[in-house]
């Protein structure tokens, strides 16, 4: 699962390496909350899909355990 399955958009536009870079590094600008494209989306299914696309490394999921917990909560899966 990724944020354009959930968005039916990339999170990142362009036709070359370099443009997908520059819209990275502008992020603050360019990249939508999911729930602006899909509503339906759950907010905590938001929260885990922008913790994975932090710029800051640390600030995202340091180890797959925690993403999983995540999902598993948010999915309701037992």
């Amino acid at each position: 699962m990724s944020s354009a399955d959930l968005t039916n958009r990339k999170p990142f536009n362009g036709e070359s390496g370099k443009e997908i870079l520059a819209e990275q590094m502008n992020r603050d600008a360019l990249l939508l909350q999911p729930r602006a494209v899909n509503p339906d989306l759950p907010a905590n299914l938001e929260k885990i899909v922008m913790k994975c696309l932090e710029h800051e490394p640390d600030n995202r999921y340091q180890d797959m355990t925690y993403l999983v917990r995540d999902l598993e909560g948010a999915l309701y899966v037992a």
